[in-house]
Protein backbone atom coordinates (compact mmCIF):
# COMPACT_ATOMS: atom_id res chain seq x y z
CA UNK A 1 0.00 0.00 0.00
CA UNK A 2 2.79 2.53 0.48
CA UNK A 3 4.69 1.90 -2.59
CA UNK A 4 1.50 2.70 -4.18
CA UNK A 5 1.01 5.93 -2.26
CA UNK A 6 4.60 7.07 -3.11
CA UNK A 7 3.69 6.24 -6.67
CA UNK A 8 0.91 8.79 -6.52
CA UNK A 9 2.54 11.78 -4.71
CA UNK A 10 5.30 10.99 -7.60
CA UNK A 11 2.84 11.72 -10.18
CA UNK A 12 0.69 14.77 -8.56
CA UNK A 13 4.62 16.22 -8.37
CA UNK A 14 5.48 16.08 -11.96
CA UNK A 15 2.36 16.82 -12.92
CA UNK A 16 2.58 20.02 -11.15
CA UNK A 17 6.01 20.74 -12.43
CA UNK A 18 4.54 20.65 -16.09
CA UNK A 19 1.92 22.66 -14.98
CA UNK A 20 4.31 25.49 -13.67
CA UNK A 21 6.14 24.98 -16.54
CA UNK A 22 9.65 23.46 -14.94
CA UNK A 23 10.05 20.45 -17.16
CA UNK A 24 9.11 20.40 -20.65
CA UNK A 25 7.89 17.04 -22.59
CA UNK A 26 10.87 16.42 -24.51
CA UNK A 27 8.64 16.86 -28.03
CA UNK A 28 7.92 20.46 -26.70
CA UNK A 29 11.70 20.95 -26.15
CA UNK A 30 12.88 20.06 -29.27
CA UNK A 31 10.31 20.81 -31.66
CA UNK A 32 11.77 24.42 -31.51
CA UNK A 33 15.02 22.98 -32.44
CA UNK A 34 14.44 21.02 -35.79
CA UNK A 35 15.08 23.92 -38.33
CA UNK A 36 18.07 24.16 -36.41
CA UNK A 37 18.76 20.58 -36.90
CA UNK A 38 17.95 20.56 -40.36
CA UNK A 39 19.93 23.43 -40.81
CA UNK A 40 22.83 21.33 -39.43
CA UNK A 41 21.75 18.48 -41.85
CA UNK A 42 23.26 20.87 -44.52
CA UNK A 43 26.86 21.88 -42.94
CA UNK A 44 29.30 21.06 -45.11
CA UNK A 45 31.23 19.56 -41.85
CA UNK A 46 30.86 15.75 -41.03
CA UNK A 47 30.71 16.27 -37.56
CA UNK A 48 28.06 19.33 -37.69
CA UNK A 49 25.93 16.51 -39.95
CA UNK A 50 26.66 13.46 -37.57
CA UNK A 51 25.83 15.48 -34.10
CA UNK A 52 22.57 16.56 -35.64
CA UNK A 53 21.13 13.43 -36.99
CA UNK A 54 21.71 12.04 -33.57
CA UNK A 55 19.89 14.92 -32.27
CA UNK A 56 16.94 14.08 -34.66
CA UNK A 57 17.54 10.15 -33.48
CA UNK A 58 16.32 11.32 -30.32
CA UNK A 59 13.13 13.28 -31.44
CA UNK A 60 11.55 10.14 -33.45
CA UNK A 61 8.68 10.41 -35.36
CA UNK A 62 8.38 13.70 -34.79
CA UNK A 63 11.16 14.84 -37.23
CA UNK A 64 9.21 13.74 -40.22
CA UNK A 65 9.86 17.08 -41.27
CA UNK A 66 13.52 16.39 -41.34
CA UNK A 67 13.01 13.33 -44.33
CA UNK A 68 14.39 15.60 -47.11
CA UNK A 69 17.04 16.54 -45.47
CA UNK A 70 18.29 13.47 -44.08
CA UNK A 71 17.99 12.25 -47.17
CA UNK A 72 19.99 14.65 -49.33
CA UNK A 73 22.20 14.06 -46.47
CA UNK A 74 22.29 10.74 -46.68
CA UNK A 75 23.71 11.04 -50.33
CA UNK A 76 26.26 13.40 -49.65
CA UNK A 77 27.86 11.54 -46.48
CA UNK A 78 31.17 10.82 -47.04
CA UNK A 79 32.02 9.14 -43.62
CA UNK A 80 30.92 6.20 -42.09
CA UNK A 81 29.91 7.52 -39.09
CA UNK A 82 28.08 10.79 -40.66
CA UNK A 83 26.19 7.86 -42.92
CA UNK A 84 25.02 5.08 -39.80
CA UNK A 85 24.20 8.32 -37.71
CA UNK A 86 22.03 9.80 -40.14
CA UNK A 87 20.55 6.41 -41.33
CA UNK A 88 19.70 5.64 -37.98
CA UNK A 89 17.93 9.15 -37.51
CA UNK A 90 15.71 7.80 -40.58
CA UNK A 91 14.89 4.92 -38.74
CA UNK A 92 13.97 6.53 -35.49
CA UNK A 93 11.26 7.93 -37.97
CA UNK A 94 10.11 5.26 -39.02
CA UNK A 95 7.23 4.96 -41.63
CA UNK A 96 7.27 8.16 -42.25
CA UNK A 97 10.44 8.34 -44.05
CA UNK A 98 9.40 6.15 -46.53
CA UNK A 99 10.51 8.75 -49.22
CA UNK A 100 14.45 7.78 -48.48
CA UNK A 101 13.60 4.16 -49.33
CA UNK A 102 14.93 4.61 -52.63
CA UNK A 103 18.02 6.45 -51.28
CA UNK A 104 18.44 3.73 -48.64
CA UNK A 105 17.98 1.25 -51.54
CA UNK A 106 20.65 2.94 -53.22
CA UNK A 107 22.74 2.65 -50.00
CA UNK A 108 22.24 -0.84 -49.56
CA UNK A 109 24.30 -1.80 -52.33
CA UNK A 110 27.13 0.18 -52.55
CA UNK A 111 27.72 0.91 -48.69
CA UNK A 112 31.68 -0.03 -47.60
CA UNK A 113 31.04 -0.79 -44.25
CA UNK A 114 28.74 -3.80 -42.45
CA UNK A 115 27.51 -1.31 -39.73
CA UNK A 116 26.07 0.97 -42.58
CA UNK A 117 24.78 -2.09 -44.64
CA UNK A 118 23.15 -3.17 -40.81
CA UNK A 119 21.83 -0.22 -39.72
CA UNK A 120 20.17 -0.04 -43.46
CA UNK A 121 18.61 -2.89 -43.07
CA UNK A 122 17.27 -1.93 -39.49
CA UNK A 123 16.15 1.01 -41.04
CA UNK A 124 14.26 -0.65 -43.81
CA UNK A 125 12.57 -2.57 -41.37
CA UNK A 126 11.59 -0.55 -39.22
CA UNK A 127 9.50 1.20 -42.10
CA UNK A 128 6.94 -2.23 -42.87
CA UNK A 129 4.96 -1.74 -45.89
CA UNK A 130 6.00 1.73 -47.02
CA UNK A 131 9.92 -0.61 -47.80
CA UNK A 132 8.29 -2.98 -50.07
CA UNK A 133 10.00 -1.24 -53.01
CA UNK A 134 13.60 -2.13 -50.98
CA UNK A 135 12.44 -5.87 -51.03
CA UNK A 136 14.68 -6.93 -54.45
CA UNK A 137 17.84 -5.48 -53.04
CA UNK A 138 17.26 -6.87 -49.22
CA UNK A 139 16.08 -9.92 -51.27
CA UNK A 140 19.49 -10.14 -52.68
CA UNK A 141 21.18 -9.35 -49.74
CA UNK A 142 19.52 -12.02 -47.92
CA UNK A 143 20.33 -14.52 -50.34
CA UNK A 144 24.38 -13.14 -50.76
CA UNK A 145 25.14 -10.84 -48.24
CA UNK A 146 29.28 -10.39 -46.92
CA UNK A 147 28.52 -11.70 -43.81
CA UNK A 148 25.72 -13.68 -41.55
CA UNK A 149 24.67 -11.35 -39.41
CA UNK A 150 23.56 -9.05 -42.54
CA UNK A 151 21.81 -11.74 -43.90
CA UNK A 152 20.09 -12.59 -41.02
CA UNK A 153 19.20 -8.95 -40.25
CA UNK A 154 17.95 -9.26 -44.05
CA UNK A 155 15.07 -12.09 -43.32
CA UNK A 156 14.18 -10.24 -40.68
CA UNK A 157 13.79 -6.61 -42.49
CA UNK A 158 12.21 -8.69 -44.90
CA UNK A 159 9.32 -10.84 -42.79
CA UNK A 160 8.49 -7.39 -41.11
CA UNK A 161 7.70 -5.19 -44.04
CA UNK A 162 5.82 -8.84 -45.37
CA UNK A 163 3.78 -8.84 -42.61
CA UNK A 164 3.60 -4.99 -42.14
CA UNK A 165 4.95 -5.09 -38.68
CA UNK A 166 7.23 -1.95 -38.40
CA UNK A 167 9.22 -2.14 -35.02
CA UNK A 168 8.13 -0.01 -32.20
Amino acid sequence: MRAASTKGWGLLLWGACLLFGFLQPASAQYCDDLPVLIAGLRSPFSSDVTKAAREITLLGREAWAAVPALTEALEKARFSDEREAVIRALGSIGPAARPAVPALSRQLKKAPFSSDRLAIIDTLGRMGRWARPALPDLSTHARSGPFMDEREAARIAIARIEIDRPYR
